[in-house]
């Protein structure tokens, strides 16, 4: 059977028709979402292969994918031609990008900060290796930091937390 919704004048869908097998949503006697038997849901596609498909672009606040155990085994892939991963921030901000656990979250990190156009790498809490926005490469090491040409280390440049733009 079917519940079908018309217009006013009993011309045209303008809603949404149940199927007994899917549901299929109308918009303007035209198809533009369907939850199918097996459950899976499909906007812009009819026929959708996995529990949620989206045919088109997708825009969101927050996204965030889980699982219900305490140890997640969660994926987010990309698969394209020519794939891209995008996190902006707002002027003046740091984007990060986080590695962790469940028990400490950000344990690892990349972070690019635009208010000096450099780029720092965060290994167990630690800020351990940081790229200026001049290209000079600078690594962490047994309390201190040290700056290198990108092939040597060339000198010593300050203690934890001393360590400055330009090796100051």
């Amino acid at each position: 059977g079917r519940l079908l919704a018309y217009n006013d004048s009993g011309s045209a869908y303008i809603g949404m028709r149940y199927d007994a097998g899917s549901h299929n949503f109308y918009v303007s006697n035209s198809q533009k979402a369907i939850i199918d038997s097996s459950g899976n849901f499909g906007i812009g596609n009819t026929n959708p292969a996995t529990k949620l498909q989206v045919s088109g672009a997708v825009s969101c606040d927050d996204l965030l994918v889980n699982t219900t155990s305490a140890a997640p085994s969660s994926v987010a892939t990309i698969r394209a031609a020519s794939p891209q991963l995008s996190l902006y921030s707002t002027p003046g901000n740091t984007a990060y990008l986080n590695m962790g656990d469940t028990d400490d979250h950000d344990i690892g990190s990349i972070q690019y900060h635009n208010s000096t156009n450099d780029m720092s790498f965060v290994v167990n809490a630690g800020e351990k290796l940081k790229i200026l926005s001049d290209g000079q490469i600078y690594h962490y090491l047994y309390d201190r930091w040290f700056a290198s040409n990108g092939t040597t280390t060339v000198g010593y440049v300050g203690r934890a937390n001393q360590m400055t733009a330009g090796g100051s």
